[in-house]
């Protein structure tokens, strides 16, 4: 059975989001069922790339803010 985590409390960057995301799957989560940490950022669709590029290519979290910063420049 997989195990997904739930957004929690609002992350103050995405950074910190990036880092949350990247510990639950330290500890085994397999995904993320996530909110106000994504629709809220003021870059959603490049934060949710770099969500997935956590999830799905198990990159470092410094590799997933490069894929944020860069998705934030090519907007």
């Amino acid at each position: 059975v997989p195990i997904m985590i739930a957004g929690g409390p609002k992350c103050e960057t995405d950074l910190d989001t990036l880092k949350m995301i990247h510990g639950a799957l330290q500890s085994g989560a397999q995904g993320i069922v996530m909110g106000r940490n994504i629709w809220q950022s003021p870059h959603p669709a490049a934060l949710l790339n770099a969500a997935w590029q956590l999830i799905h290519r198990n990159c470092s979290v410094q590799e997933a803010q490069d894929i944020l910063e860069e998705s934030i420049r090519n907007a």
